[in-house]
């Protein structure tokens, strides 16, 4: 999320100015205009901030988390919400489950634990072509799992792939050290929604449902209802994979690059073996919620104070290695849910996008189908961050509706808004591409897969309809 963070100055000054006029212009027609819409003044008013939070986010016109920031203290300098109402999210389980999570993948990430269980991952597979396909797939979606920032994640990956394919004597780029790359985004990237700590947006998407929603959803019941729909995906890509990503030449065997590797490594260290019990408990804790009743995010707090108190996560590493600008858009954001309900902006949303739904709540597989849509849609102008905040928001009250779990609206948000057309919708496939100086793959290669993923996603989907109707998520 950081690395999203640094971008805004980067964006053309005429884009970001062009942005900033534009949300000036709508924030004062709604302001000081307040024009019949269907909503009483007060709630034009704060729709007008939402909707200068939103185009200044959209063109980055400040960083995301001053954005949110301006829009927290609009709301309470204006009157129009109360202080601990807005700023609620920050005493949230959701704010303090995501400090604990991203301590954990920081020492995680900066022990070595994860590059070293990333070695050992490729090294238990053949040393094939196809085989490594698998054990990348894999390993992306075992690391997803402890680490939810997809920066950190691929930033450590990407050199090892980089090896990976010249042992396996492959040309870098090529379109096999491609299909390395392409195997491990599925997990590095592109299944956020298989874990609740699988990516930022999984975190956010969860702070954003009702409560006795989080409550139901711990972090194995999540896994649960996420699995079926994340098989579908992995098999397809997977094959297409192997299929799109055939080798130009026969791969030269060799276990050498891995080998080295964890001889400069080294035993485990101690902060490594604290780092690893750690892990445990706190996947253990997580998937014994409903026999101890402590919630999740007390679990990963608890994580966090051991790491800092045995010197695992030093002062240095926590400024760097957790994402602070995160949880500062999230503390000023969380809340928007509450706001949006305390002015009925929610039903008034609800009112104009219900059309576009509400025809085919009798065939709940179109109306997947017609929300994956939207977001793929949405994701051409928004961050996959900014769609599945705004797409949450807006069509999480048509759940009550549709008769299905407010979850399953958002996981339908979530899975579509993985999807990417264009470079420039995933910085993290930059980070990498940056990291190997363009040694790992390339775009034109890499695009040919996006058909896939936009397919595999709705399948994804429509298939887990009868699972989650077992599990009473959906009537």
């Amino acid at each position: 999320m950081a690395a999203l963070f640094s971008r805004p100055y980067e964006k053309a000054a005429v884009s970001r100015w062009a942005g900033g006029v534009l949300g000036l212009a709508v924030w004062a027609y709604l302001w000081f205009w307040t024009p019949n819409i269907g909503l009483d003044p007060a709630a034009t008013k704060q729709l007008g901030l939402l909707c200068l939070t939103l185009i200044y986010w959209v063109f980055w016109v400040f960083p995301d988390y001053g954005v949110a920031l301006l829009f927290a203290l609009g709301l309470i300098l204006t009157g129009l919400a109360k202080a601990d109402v807005v700023l609620g999210g920050f005493a949230s389980t959701t704010w303090f489950m995501t400090l604990g999570v991203l301590g954990l993948g920081a020492a995680i990430t900066g022990s070595g634990l994860f590059y070293r269980l990333s070695l050992q991952l490729v090294r238990f597979f053949p040393l094939n072509y196809y085989w490594q396909i698998i054990a990348l797939g894999l390993m992306g979606i075992v690391v997803m799992a402890l680490i939810p920032q997809q920066s950190a994640r691929t930033a450590i990956i990407s050199q090892m792939l980089v090896n990976l394919s010249e042992s396996l004597g492959y040309k870098n780029p090529s379109r096999a050290s491609t299909g390395l790359f392409v195997a491990s985004f599925l997990g590095l990237g592109q299944l956020g929604f298989l874990f609740l700590t699988g990516s930022t947006t999984s975190l956010i998407a969860w702070g954003l449902l009702p409560p006795d929603v989080r409550a139901q959803f711990t972090w194995g019941y999540w896994f649960l209802a996420a699995l079926p729909p994340t098989l579908v995906v992995v098999a397809i890509i997977l094959l297409s994979t192997m299929f799109l990503y055939r080798p130009e030449s026969q791969a030269q065997v060799s276990y050498k690059m891995v080998q080295n590797q964890l001889e400069v490594l080294g035993p485990l260290s101690q902060k490594e073996w604290i780092t690893l019990g750690v892990l445990f408990f706190t996947v253990g804790g997580w998937l014994t919620i409903s026999y101890h009743g402590i919630d999740g995010a007390w679990i990963s707090l608890i994580s966090l104070c051991v790491l800092v108190n045995t010197g695992v996560l030093g002062w240095g590493m926590l400024k760097k290695g957790i994402d602070w600008e995160l949880l500062i858009y999230m503390g000023a954001t969380l809340s928007i849910p509450t706001l949006l309900t305390q002015a009925k902006i929610d039903e008034w949303l609800v009112g104009w996008i219900s059309p576009l739904i509400v025809p085919f709540l009798e065939r709940p597989a179109l109306s997947f189908v017609i929300i994956a849509l939207i977001a793929y849609g949405t994701k051409l102008i928004f961050t996959s961050f900014l769609t599945v905040v705004t797409l949450t928001v807006a069509l999480l009250p048509l759940s009550v509706d549709m008769g299905i779990s407010p979850w399953i609206m958002a996981t339908i948000i979530l899975v579509a808004s993985e999807v990417w057309f264009f470079p420039f919708q995933v910085d993290w496939h930059t980070l990498a591409y940056s990291t190997t100086e363009g040694k790992g793959f390339t775009y034109p290669l890499m695009s040919r897969i996006n058909p896939f993923y936009a397919l595999a996603y709705i399948l994804a989907l429509i298939v887990a309809i009868p699972y989650w109707r077992y599990l009473g998520l959906m009537g």
